[in-house]
């Protein structure tokens, strides 16, 4: 917060410095606030900005011409730099084309402005305004801010090399036609054996690039697939080597009876032989360790610990032991049998798989925000170690759903969704965290894919960052974040929106009666500023139509209704104009031949996808079925 408060009380007297000109001498107005002063950190900032021709624009609004709203942006951003730079000095700036967005004017403005504040001068001497000591290095192709740059470095191509060694290629491919039309044996050789080399023995950098480059379709396709066949051959090699090392190792532990440790001398020769048929049957995550028993998920199991410790050898027997030690030491083989807190169930769910067929395990963390519910969770060591136990529980039963054999899917993802989730000073619940993490890490490596983090809010990732230094390098990758305005394009990567739940964005629901994950949804994109119309067919009336729909990023207006074929029949509006920001699902009897028309009205700066899907149905219409009933009972008591 000191850098904000900072920042709030220094960025008006910068933007006005920035934004001034001789017909308006004073500039322009720019301030700071917190869209929520209670709870900073789960909120965002809102930029407000008066230039000083125009009137005054609150930037999360995006309802000012797009050109002009860029020029302002950048303006700000600039005075940002520069006051944060202020509270905390950085040695220098990189600048990588910051003005591609802006006109002359305010270019020339702009590299001014960088120029008045890098005067000679330290650092150390730098007034309160930012006067100087303010390095930057700017990467831009804009002339004024070459007139205003203390030295130039330029980056550009030879063309007039280039183009004499084409010319030269030409000539050279030519002569070596002509000459494969008097002599056969000139056309059996290579173009690198046709190519003079007129620099003798010496070749630079460059010439060699260039050989590449001229090399025909399929022998610069050889030149590069050959050594990366080549090294993949040799990585494969090293892999099955590493395998097989470990293979034995594992074989020679089981039957030496020493896997578990040092087996103990002072116990009858009748305890040991029964301790050494036990050790023969051990398993890990349901497969059997003995290689010799050739069960197919043995080397799968295996081979996941040689990935986790780089394949070295050594490190993954070590790793295996202790895993194993920690799964008899803590009881997992007991574990689901255990009743550990109903009030966990709603915390942790399952559905469907990813586009590979990994499962899908969501965990949220909202409902912690709840105190009695954090307190009857955390509120002691042994609750604490409960959780902990219930975590390994929950991992344990997904391991129920993956298959260990050649071409199963062999491990899960897991989404963590932190909206509405307690705030940083909940130390109990990081700290169970990281050591959650650590343990996944230790005693089921390779298990989870990928580990999708959503409704990341800021202090998240400062956290994160401090965690990580124990966690390994593959574990690191294997975090993808996404901040809530990003959440169902982040999980679209990995999901088909068939199988991703309705509450982020996709189109699956529990125990839907309408639509299966078969039923394949179909996309349309919406420019920026545009609308376009969606149209489901009626081919014959009796049909009831049922279809759903979402918009990616959402921020659209959405309108239905139904247009008959025959012109002179009525318009039906089935839902009138308004703004969507959920999945939303409708339903209509058509008694005649028509279309349904879905229009979608983009008011935003950036292309939307649309997800939608649709089905119709033979329905009989409730009046004609109550006319049958009351003609059938009409007859009976005629009868009667």
């Amino acid at each position: 917060m000191d850098a904000f408060n900072h920042i709030s009380s220094n960025i008006d007297k910068i933007y006005k410095q920035l934004t001034k000109s001789n017909t308006h001498p004073l500039g322009g107005t720019a301030y700071l606030n917190l869209e929520n002063e209670d709870d900073p950190f789960l909120h965002g900032i809102k930029y407000t900005a008066m230039p000083q021709q125009s009137a005054f624009v609150i930037w999360n609004n995006y309802l000012v011409e797009k050109k002009l709203l860029q020029h302002w942006h950048y303006s700000f951003r600039y005075t940002v730099t520069i006051t944060h730079d202020i509270f905390r000095p950085s040695p220098f700036f990189i600048l990588d084309e910051v003005d591609a967005a802006l006109d002359n004017l305010n270019v020339a403005k702009v590299a001014g402005f960088i120029r008045s504040k890098s005067r000679e001068g330290a650092r150390e001497n730098q007034d309160d305004d930012g006067g100087s000591g303010f390095q930057s290095i700017v990467i831009s192709l804009k002339d004024s801010f070459y007139d205003k740059a203390d030295a130039l470095v330029g980056v550009y191509r030879d063309c007039e090399r280039r183009t004499q060694k084409r010319s030269d290629h030409v000539r050279e491919k030519e002569e070596s036609q002509s000459s494969q039309e008097d002599d056969q044996e000139e056309s059996k050789k290579s173009p690198r054996e046709q190519k003079p080399n007129n620099s003798g023995n010496e070749s630079t950098q460059e010439d060699e690039e260039s050989d590449i480059e001229f090399l025909g379709p399929a022998i610069y396709q050889e030149a590069e697939t050959t050594p990366s066949v080549e090294l993949k051959q040799s990585d494969n090699k090293k892999k099955n080597k590493a395998l097989l090392e470990l293979r034995c190792r594992v074989e020679d532990a089981i039957v030496g009876n020493y896997l578990l440790g040092k087996p103990n001398k002072m116990i009858s020769p009748a305890e040991s032989a029964r301790q050494r048929e036990e050790l023969r049957e051990i398993s890990l995550w349901g497969v059997p360790l003995l290689p010799s028993k050739g069960h197919q998920g043995t080397d799968i199991v295996l081979l996941k610990f040689l990935r986790a410790k780089d394949f070295k050898v050594l490190e993954a027997f070590e790793m295996l032991r202790r895993t194993l030690k920690w799964r008899k030491e803590y009881r997992t083989d007991e574990i689901l049998e255990e009743e550990l807190g109903s009030d966990l169930e709603n915390l942790v769910f399952w559905s469907s798989v990813d586009k590979e067929g990994h499962p899908l395990c969501f965990t949220v963390y909202g409902p912690f925000k709840e105190r009695e519910l954090y307190k009857r969770t955390f509120g002691s060591k042994e609750k604490r170690q409960q959780f902990l136990r219930w975590r390994v529980q929950f991992m344990e039963k997904g391991i129920k759903k993956l298959s260990f054999k050649k071409g199963g899917v062999d491990s899960m993802v897991h989404i963590t969704d932190l909206k509405n989730s307690p705030g940083p000073d909940m130390k109990e619940l990081r700290s169970l965290s990281s050591k959650t993490l650590v343990l996944l890490q230790e005693n089921y490596p390779e298990l989870i894919q990928k580990n999708i983090v959503i409704n990341a809010p800021l202090w998240y990732y400062v956290a994160h960052v401090l965690r990580s230094r124990l966690l390994s390098q593959r574990t690191k990758k294997k975090f993808v974040f996404a901040r809530p305005s990003n959440v169902t394009k982040t999980l679209l990567k990995f999901v088909d929106p068939e199988k991703l739940p309705v509450q982020y964005g996709g189109l699956k629901r529990e125990q839907d009666p309408e639509f299966t994950p078969e039923d394949k949804a179909s996309r349309r994109s919406v420019k920026a500023n545009t609308t376009a119309c969606i149209e489901i067919p009626v081919a014959e009336g009796g049909l009831t139509l049922v279809w759903e729909l979402t918009v990616v990023g959402w921020d659209v207006s959405y309108k239905e209704e139904f247009v008959p074929d025959d012109e002179g029949s009525y318009k039906i509006l089935l839902q009138n104009k308004k703004r969507l920001g959920q999945c939303v699902r409708n339903s209509f009897y058509a008694n005649e031949p028509g279309k349904i028309v879905i229009t979608i009205e983009n008011w935003t700066f950036k292309n939307k996808r649309v997800l939608y899907r649709s089905k119709s149905k033979l329905t009989v219409p409730v009046y004609r079925f109550l006319s049958r009933q009351t003609m059938a009972t009409g007859a009976r008591l005629v009868a009667t």
